[in-house]
């Protein structure tokens, strides 16, 4: 697996993280949020619907206006919980001051008791009672943007940490192109040419370069160096070995042993002229054997 995958996978992998911690974020403070605006709303229908009621010798009188607050079911309770007002929706135990969420009937609802005194002996439960519904139309939007909106920021994260990658590699590319050529070919001639930028790929690219204008340099005078000595080799050892060969012929009566040496003198001549020979063609390529 390339390195210019794994980076995209990793881009990838955090978009999805970070699109799951926000989703996650997203929902508690909705939840938060709406569990907020239920219970604001039913403390408000709590304080309306008291400035409803009026106690009066004995008997409690309920204004016909308690029946139009908003979205919000009132209901009425002795203290020992028998219903003497509004309809039960919630079969739940009374419990003073605390907003609760039920399911009851196949529904949400959010329920909040407040315990009414109007003298030493006489007490009332008032159970607001609000149906969740309005949240669930309150999610759907939300969600629904969620489902279009997090495929594609993630999309759009592997899109870009992809580009990013293949960007940030382009350096590195070239300078694998330009030492694959090197080597394919032996032209040490080649360099990588990024010069524009301040970043570290570019300072191991000038790097580079250096180091390959430094070996060029030092093959040209290797390659100076061979055939100058060659040159200068080829005259001496071709005049030895024809005078040898005067030498051989003029005195054809030598002893044995002065023609032998002769001969490993003519040996080794040859061998050094051959060897002149390869320094010189080795001193004209243009490429690294």
């Amino acid at each position: 697996m390339g390195i210019k995958l794994k980076m995209t996978l990793w881009y990838t992998l955090l978009a999805l993280v970070t699109a799951g911690l926000m989703g996650g974020l997203l929902f508690f403070a909705a939840q938060r949020s709406s569990f907020e605006y239920y219970s604001d709303t039913l403390h408000a229908a709590s304080v309306l619907a008291q400035s409803q009621l009026e106690y009066e010798s004995g008997n409690l009188e309920i204004d016909d206006d308690l029946d139009d607050i908003p979205d919000v079911h009132i209901a009425l309770y002795t203290g020992g919980g028998t219903l003497i007002y509004g309809r039960t929706r919630v079969e739940l135990p009374f419990e003073e001051g605390t907003v609760r969420r039920v399911n009851s009937g196949g529904l949400e609802w959010y329920v909040m008791d407040t315990l009414l005194t109007f003298d030493s002996r006489s007490s009332v439960w008032m159970r607001c009672v609000k149906a969740a519904d309005s949240e669930a139309a309150a999610y759907a939007p939300v969600f629904r943007m969620a489902l279009i909106l997090l495929p594609l920021m993630i999309g759009l994260t592997a899109l870009g940490g992809f580009l990013i990658a293949r960007g940030a590699f382009q350096p590195v590319e070239r300078m694998a192109a330009t030492a694959e050529a090197i080597v394919s070919g032996g032209d040490l001639g080649r360099r990588v040419g990024l010069h524009d930028g301040r970043d570290e790929l570019t300072r191991l690219s000038r790097t580079l370069d250096g180091m390959l204008e430094r070996l060029d340099e030092s093959f040209r005078r290797e390659r100076q160096f061979t055939s100058d000595a060659a040159h200068e080799l080829r005259t001496p050892l071709s005049l030895m070995q024809a005078q040898l060969e005067l030498f051989s012929a003029e005195h054809p009566e030598i002893l044995q042993e002065t023609a032998d040496f002769l001969r490993l003198l003519r040996e080794q001549t040859e061998r050094m002229t051959q060897m002149t020979k390869t320094l010189l063609e080795m001193s004209e390529l243009k490429t690294v054997p």
